[in-house]
């Protein structure tokens, strides 16, 4: 998994920078690498299969903790933040609304994930999907166990080779 940053002190605020989908459709996903492709190509970062939605719509670039960027991929409906269409990289802030389609998008950082309040679903309305048949939050979650898996693999590598060690002494 592509992890953001090379210094180990960005790490911290990556896991917690989070992107929200309004309508409560999936979990919310930590954006922890440095680019996600958006749209209704199940190959990108994040799907969003929805009529509107081009196969590649946006891309979320994520520098460091206030350096958050959008950038629209010649979709065919446009991308919009906080109501306002953009045509060139545009800086994110939290809080800011992301619209690709008629699928709304929050960007949370740490401090205001507490002040997150979806709006609420109609009478009887449910989710579109809950968070296990989400397909953006089952790629967080593959991505995540392949860091974790990674995370592994070095001491066991290192265990396995002192104990070849000291076994041919």
């Amino acid at each position: 998994m592509r992890r953001v940053g090379t210094d180990h002190r960005d790490a911290g605020f990556f896991s917690m920078l989070k992107l929200y989908f309004r309508d409560q459709r999936c979990a919310p996903v930590r954006l922890m690498d440095s680019r996600y492709a958006i749209g209704r190509d199940p190959a990108n970062d994040i799907v969003v299969d929805e009529e509107g939605v081009s196969p590649l719509h946006a891309e979320l670039w994520v520098e460091t903790e206030r350096r958050v960027f959008i950038t629209d991929i010649g979709s065919t409906r446009g991308t919009w933040v906080n109501d306002q269409s953009i045509h060139t990289r545009t800086l994110l802030k939290a809080g800011d609304i992301i619209r690709v389609g008629r699928v709304e998008l929050e960007l949370v950082s740490p401090a205001e994930r507490a002040c997150v309040l979806s709006p609420p679903l109609a009478a009887g309305a449910e989710p579109v999907a809950g968070p296990a048949d989400c397909p953006l939050a089952s790629a967080a979650r593959r991505g995540r166990d392949r860091w974790r898996t990674g995370r592994l693999v070095l001491p066991a590598s290192l265990l396995l080779i002192a104990g070849l060690a000291a076994w041919l002494d």
